[in-house]
This record gives C-alpha cells, structure tokens and sequence, in this order.
C-alpha cells in the first residue's frame, strides 16, 4: 500500500525543453512520479513527468519490484516475504493550455505483474509451517490520467489530475498484490526554491490524492488516502549568457533526486476470509478477526538522471519505516522515459 511513495511522481511531484527541474519538474503535476506504492500503491509513484510543452509525446518503460514483509496481521509471527513484479509501460501526450488549464496532459499505462503465493513461513507462527493461503497470481491493468495545472508561475504550479483502472486477472482476495482503484483523484503542488537556470536547483513537491480502493462481490481493495512531500535536489547545467553561447557541465549528465515522507492509510477495512478462516481453525480468533486497513510511513528516495534532453533513467526506493496490514514493505523501481 505504499503508495507509498505513490507522485513522487510528481511531476506527481512536477523552462525550458531542457531544464528538468525548474517549473517542468513541477509542470506535469498529473502523470508523475511517486505512485506505485499500491502495495506500495500502484499509483502513488508514476514516473512520467511531462515537460508542459504543448505536442510533446511521452514514452516509458518501467519494472517494480515490491519486497520485504507481507503483515497480515499486527502480530511479527504471521509477517511472511512479498515478492511482486510488475513491468509495465506507457504513452503519453502534452495537449498544453486552454481555458483555465496549463500544461493538460494525458497518459496511458498498461501493466502486467505477478505475485508470488502466500505461506506460513516462520516456525513460531500459530499454523503448521508451509500453510498455503494463496496461489501465485499474475494479470495486469490499464490505468488512464488527465492532468493539468490550474496556477502556474515562474516558481508555482497548483495542479489536479484523475485517473481510472481497469484490471484484468487481478485476484483481489489476495493480500499481497497489486493495490488498485477504479478511480483516484488528487491535488499537486510543485513549488521552486531557485531559479531554473541555476547550477544547483532545489524544490519541493507534494500531492494528496484519494483512490476508491476496487470491488467484486466479497472482494475488495480498501479506498484509500496518501500524501507526499518530497525535497528535490538537482545538479544541473550552468549557463553563461545566452545557451547558444556555451553551456557547462559539472557532470557528464544532469541528476538530481527526489526525497521525503510518504504516508497512506485505508478509509475503510474488511476482512480477508482466507486468513480468517484458517487462524479461526487454530481458535486464533484475536487473529481471525481482524480487520484489513492499512497504514504506512515511509521514506521516498528516488533518483533521476537525464541521459540527453530528452530521454530520462528514473530508479526508486520506497522504504517503509512503520506500518501495519501491509501487502509489502519495500518498492523498488527503475525506469526510462523518452520524449519527443
């Protein structure tokens, strides 16, 4: 449920083509960074930054791997390994500004993953050791974003963006897999402590958002609310005079990093019939009936490098340091984007 870091992605967290940090970083509020921590949350963490230029396209790959701990329950002893894997990859598109909007945009990400089974792992736990709960699942999902910013100056940008899912083959009894919505909508605000012809460039992005959690029959994937905030630090080119005149590079490429808290929690809770059903055999009923509704804080630390100035490698770590009720504890991630 990370989601955890979840825009980090902002762009999520988001003057030139050139410039990545400045207002571009901030410009593309909708389609961006964190929003895959959905078990960290699949889509707290999408890394697809646009540029605000009107006509530019977009196109990224990206693998996550969700690990560390599955915690369906409060108690240490039932905590057994996460392992999904998603690769996923997306297209997207600058409309640019009319109306009231600046920098629309829209993007379009088709995933497929799998999710190892879940087991009694640790001899300490109540049930008998290899106490299968779920089988490996794999399937995927369509996710489709408008974004746009609403207030934009030269160091703010104030923007909205809505998204909805599509899953395919997705078993949404299973605890530890991907988290999905059919609806998220949230807020995003990218706000720039220097100047983007700076040397060294600063930020900070935040974005709440709220997704409706995913429903069939019984089965569901809680609603639920994550925020970040996040410090960029970017090393980038120094200008002297005009650009045609000579640019410098402290570096052989432009890098930065993307850092901060992340938070999420479910809005509602249920329970997980599986996991009840089998500590509810062992008369574990403390167990047995507890509810599902996850919480987590965690600390988001994601690294960009522009290759060119138009083509971007994006990694990710998303590390939680408190949190119950979790399909997995850790989100780690890579990713290229190019843009043309």
């Amino acid at each position: 449920m990370l989601i955890l870091v979840s825009r980090a992605r902002e762009d999520y967290m988001h003057e030139s083509a050139s410039s990545a940090l400045g207002l571009k970083a901030m410009v593309a509020v909708g389609c961006a960074m964190l929003t895959t921590l959905a078990p960290l949350a699949a889509d707290a963490f999408e890394r697809t930054p646009a540029s605000g230029i009107e006509g530019e396209i977009d196109i990224n790959v990206q693998f996550d791997a969700h690990l560390g701990q599955v915690r369906p329950t409060q108690r240490q002893n039932t905590w057994q390994g996460a392992n999904i894997k998603e690769l996923s990859g997306g297209i997207g598109y600058t409309l640019g500004s009319f109306g009231p909007l600046y920098d629309a945009h829209v993007h379009l990400k088709g995933a497929y993953f799998s999710a190892a089974p879940e087991s009694v792992e640790r001899d300490d736990d109540v049930l008998a050791p290899d106490t299968s709960f779920f089988d490996q699942d794999r399937g995927g999902y369509l996710t489709a974003t408008i974004a746009a910013n609403v207030v934009k100056t030269r160091r703010v940008a104030f923007g909205v963006f809505a998204q909805g899912t599509v899953p395919m083959d997705v078993d949404l009894q299973k605890l530890s897999n991907v988290h999905l919505h059919f609806a998220t909508g949230g807020v995003t605000l990218g706000i720039s402590a220097t100047e983007p012809g700076a040397l060294f460039r600063f930020a900070l992005r935040s974005q709440l958002s709220v997704g409706t959690g995913m429903y069939l029959e019984e089965f569901q994937h809680n609603a639920a609310i994550s925020l970040s905030n996040l410090v960029v630090v970017e090393l980038a080119r120094s200008q002297r005079g005009r650009p045609s005149a000579g640019d410098t590079w402290v570096l052989p490429w432009r890098l930065g990093v993307s850092f901060g808290p992340y938070f999420e929690a479910d809005l509602n809770a249920h329970t997980n019939e599986v996991y009840r059903a089998a500590y509810a055999s062992v008369g574990q009923h403390a167990l047995a009936d507890q509810e599902l509704r996850a919480i987590r804080v965690a600390l988001a630390v994601l690294p960009y490098l522009h290759i060119t100035d138009h083509a971007m490698v994006q990694l990710g770590l998303v590390h939680t340091v408190s949190g119950s009720f979790l399909p997995a504890t850790q989100l780690w991630s890579g990713g290229l984007r190019v843009a043309f």
